[in-house]
């Protein structure tokens, strides 16, 4: 797909648009990002993706040794839980926020910045709480029927082993519901100053370019 882009150059007449594919454009924008300064203005896009990993990652973090601990693992199977319950979700959050957050922002693809938030906030919920409440406890359950470290019920009927899940995690659902609401404050501030980012790159780049 291609898009009409705005390019400021001093060889181009800025109001005349060049039609470029969209992933052209949003490397074009990432790439003055990257080579922009002050880095100051552009903090929300370099640092925005270690932000919401590092969110996520805590949570995963959290979850998983509240699982491990319930199911007396102790050190067994450490990796086995810890890539599906911190890597995989942090690094997926980061890539998801990357591209359909910071990349939409950047090329301005979506005209509503209500829409884009909303979708950030989804990601981070989904991918920082919900997505561990769901993996960690199964993979400590597996690994605590294999070493018999734990009681585990049977995985069917399903409903048997949601009304276990349930059980030991309800003791967490004040904390759950904190940790959506600062997954959601953080993904809604940080999408609001990369919006305030990319308008004062693009003040500045217009200053620029009615000064020459």
């Amino acid at each position: 797909m291609a898009e009409d882009v705005q390019l400021p150059s001093k060889k181009t007449n800025r109001n005349k648009p060049i039609r470029i594919t969209t992933k052209e454009a949003a490397d074009m924008q990432w790439e003055l990002v990257r080579t922009w300064k002050p880095k100051s203005d552009v903090w929300p896009f370099k640092y925005g993706g270690g932000v919401v990993a590092c969110t996520t990652a805590m949570v995963g973090a959290y979850y998983n040794n509240y699982y491990r601990r319930i199911t007396k693992l102790k050190h067994i199977g450490l990796v086995s839980t810890f890539l599906p319950a911190v890597f995989i979700p942090s690094t997926f959050t980061a890539l998801v926020h990357l591209k359909w957050i910071s990349s939409d922002i950047l090329i301005q693809k979506t005209q509503c910045p209500v829409c884009v938030e909303l979708r950030s906030v989804f990601f981070q919920v989904t991918l920082g709480v919900a997505y561990p409440l769901i993996i960690t406890p199964l993979t400590s359950f597996l690994l605590a029927s294999r070493f018999y470290t734990y009681d585990v019920p049977p995985f069917l009927p399903i409903r048997g082993y949601i009304g276990h899940w349930w059980k030991i995690t309800k003791p967490l659902t004040n904390r759950i519901h904190i940790t959506i609401v600062l997954q959601a404050i953080i993904a809604a501030v940080l999408t609001f100053c990369q919006y305030n980012s990319i308008d004062k790159v693009n003040k500045k780049l217009d200053e620029i370019s009615f000064a020459h």
